[in-house]
């Protein structure tokens, strides 16, 4: 009677075959049968197996990946891309780290190492998506990496959702772990975190789902706000006292500035781009060179949020004193108004020369990136309110912590009356813009604040500047 044959009697390149069609999870209760199915899993030379796994999940190719966003002059690697090993990449630890990042977003996280390790996962994932590229019709190829974050980190995510500091829930003034602010920036980045009634005719929430977001919205603007937060520690913008992003601001400044566009019963006005996909680098579109690496000349939208003056002081001053947080229901008052407003902005390359006489300055007179110099712009904004356009002046610059730094002022009159200062969200001439703050150029303790979204015109078509409340 012959003996029977098992699988692992298979050749190793036909049973390295067959694996190729699992899941990495079953691969490695397969590692468990026996010595030799361990041996071939997991101490093969090659890289074969794992890098098949890892492409038919599917996940973007790593190594193409790397090779464009170098080519681009998005990545500030210098090392050429080729081979199993690519920059130290180990194709079985990448695909092992996202397959239990994804089992912990649905499930939630067993330690709070575990959490972190994951957010990071995660992050790592977001600032490393390919760069946007387009078919001969002009339709974006959509990148499998972003596709895998937004139906992951969905609103059902247990790792999203959780706020291990009960603070958040009136926030105040302060620094944020840095768990905290990695998960604020995955928050900001898929499309489940916003409101989407309003920008869609067809949707509609209920009114449960309408509740969250109105508080969610108080909670929002009681920190954006709150006069304590643009100090010159923090640079007068959402950021850290040592100068890195702030994403728990920044999640703040775009939660209302998004839920006030939501508002309006007016479906043509222009909104930027949100979601994985508009964190892409270059998904603004438009022209991109050495000269200039961030996209900025062209046409752009900006919304300014802001409160009446008086409704600001009133809201600051029973707390000047005080560091605990302010009270968001002054929000939920029938009688409180807050406007928007949507200025048209465009914008040209010129000599930092033009940086002589305005307010700020850089602290360098270089970036942090050396393939990434400082670009000093200028160009004009034009409202709804028929008076002349504004002139703007001000740079865009890589910062130490890898973010990209927009700084410019409004010129009235040859003199400079407001400052903004803000961040690119997701990576360079991502679709989803810059998210800042604008304040005066005095930076005086009582003056006005207000948080702004800068996104531009795909096609270059101007803006249809509006005003509403």
């Amino acid at each position: 009677m012959a003996s029977s044959s098992t699988l692992i009697d298979l050749p190793m390149e036909l049973l390295q075959r067959v694996l190729t069609h699992c899941h990495p999870r079953d691969v490695a209760g397969f590692s468990q049968t026996c010595r030799e199915a361990y041996n071939l899993i997991y101490l093969t030379t090659d890289q074969y197996l794992w890098r098949q796994l890892y492409l038919a999940y599917p996940f973007d190719h790593p190594e193409i990946v790397a090779s464009q966003r170098l080519d681009a002059g998005v990545s500030s690697k210098v090392k050429p891309v080729s081979g199993d090993e690519v920059d130290g990449l180990n194709y079985r630890n990448r695909l092992t780290d996202l397959v239990n990042a994804e089992r912990a977003a649905s499930k939630g996280p067993r330690t709070v190492e575990e959490e972190k390790n994951t957010l990071l996962v995660f992050q790592r994932v977001l600032t490393q998506l390919p760069i946007t590229s387009r078919t001969e019709d002009g339709e974006v190829q959509p990148s499998l990496n972003a596709d895998w974050l937004e139906r992951t980190l969905d609103e059902e995510s247990a790792l999203l959702t959780s706020e291990p500091d009960p603070s958040l829930s009136t926030p105040k003034p302060g620094a944020f772990s840095e768990v905290e602010g990695i998960r604020a920036r995955l928050r900001c980045s898929v499309l489940s975190s916003f409101k989407q009634s309003g920008t869609n005719p067809d949707l509609a929430l209920s009114k449960e789902d309408y509740s969250f977001f109105v508080a969610k919205r108080n909670r929002s603007r009681c920190f954006v706000y709150d006069l304590r937060n643009y100090t010159a520690r923090t640079h007068w913008g959402p950021f850290t006292p040592d100068n890195h992003v702030n994403w728990v601001h920044v999640e703040y400044l775009m939660n209302v500035v998004w839920m006030n566009l939501c508002d309006p019963p007016i479906t043509n006005m222009p909104r930027p781009r949100i979601g994985t996909e508009a964190f892409r680098p270059h998904s603004s579109g438009g022209d991109y060179s050495q000269e200039d690496w961030a996209g900025v000349e062209g046409v752009w939208s900006r919304y300014v949020c802001f409160m009446d003056y008086r409704d600001l002081f009133s809201f600051n001053v029973p707390y000047a004193e005080d560091d605990g947080p302010l009270d968001e229901g002054f929000f939920a008052e029938s009688t409180f108004r807050e406007a928007t407003r949507l200025l048209e902005v465009k914008l040209k390359i010129v000599d930092r020369s033009i940086l002589n006489g305005i307010g700020f300055v850089l602290h360098r007179k270089y970036s942090a990136n050396p393939h990434r110099p400082p670009l000093y712009f200028k160009g004009t904004s034009r409202g709804s309110d028929g008076a002349a356009a504004s002139i703007i002046k001000g740079c865009v610059y890589e910062e130490e912590d890898g973010s990209i730094r927009w700084r410019f002022e409004s010129i009235y009159d040859n003199s400079p009356q407001w400052s903004s200062s803000g961040v690119q969200i997701g990576d360079v001439g991502s679709a989803v813009g810059v998210i800042g703050v604008w304040t005066t150029t005095s930076h005086d303790q009582s003056d006005p604040v207000g948080p702004f979204w800068l996104f531009k015109n795909q096609d270059g078509t101007p803006t249809q500047v509006m005003d509403f409340n």
